[in-house]
């Protein structure tokens, strides 16, 4: 199967200390139905269910307007600091505004029932923009 090369948080702009892609040995590995434990499955997985700037383990996912998911205290610290702009690309983004991933959240309550998710919060309304009122 085709994979897509991984974000590495460190080409990637950041407020703060960047810890070090997990190790293999460290990785979540799970052996899927009927598959085996060679699978890159669980390194897929691992890949989805941590901030791709921290590399942390998400408990409260949010997807921003670039598409990315990431943990939420840390969106909305970069976003307080240098607004509508992207944490893994560095482009311009239409707005900060973030939307809870449930999948995510689902994906590490299932992988990582050890990891505590933070209380659910339901989507606000986004604000609105010039463009949203014409």
């Amino acid at each position: 199967k085709p994979s897509q090369p991984a974000v590495h948080a460190a080409a990637a702009p950041h407020d703060g200390p960047l810890r070090e892609p997990p190790s293999a040995a460290g990785s979540l590995r799970y052996e899927a139905e009927g598959g085996d434990e060679s699978s890159d499955d669980g390194d897929v997985l691992d890949d989805v269910i941590r901030d791709p700037i921290t590399l942390e383990v998400m408990r409260d996912p949010v997807v921003a307007a670039d598409g990315h998911t990431y943990e939420r205290a840390g969106a909305e610290r970069w976003f307080a600091r240098h607004g509508a702009v992207s944490m893994v690309t560095g482009a311009a983004l239409p707005h900060t505004h973030l939307v809870p991933n449930q999948v995510v959240r689902r994906l590490i309550a299932r992988a990582r029932p050890d990891v505590p998710l933070a209380p659910w919060r339901p989507l606000a309304a986004p604000p609105r923009t010039p463009a949203a009122r014409a």
